[in-house]
């Protein structure tokens, strides 16, 4: 798997705080990517997001939680009946 995600994120005691720490964190991110030519596509820019799903995983402020689609996923696939829907169900489960 090639993770191509950049995520960049603000701490404070409140949400003004936060926001600055975020923003200046992203300057500090652009000002070294331009440092080392690395370019990002603006069609994917998304700021000052409240919650990512990012690897398998919904990133927000009070917790980390597995992937809504994912869990379904696993929750839906058929009971394994025999030795090789077992193969097949932990394949499966380990690509999520």
């Amino acid at each position: 798997m090639i993770a191509d995600d950049t995520l960049v994120f603000g701490v404070g005691s409140s949400i003004e705080e936060t926001i600055k720490d975020h923003d200046n964190n992203l300057e500090n991110l652009l000002k070294r990517a331009r440092q080392q030519n690395l370019k990002f596509n603006r069609d994917k820019l998304c700021l000052r997001m409240s919650s990512v799903l990012y690897m398998g995983h919904v990133l927000s402020p009070k917790q980390l939680s597995p992937d809504p689609s994912k869990v379904e996923a696993v929750i839906l696939m058929p009971r394994p009946s025999d030795k090789a829907s077992v193969q097949r169900f932990l394949r499966a489960t380990a690509m999520l």
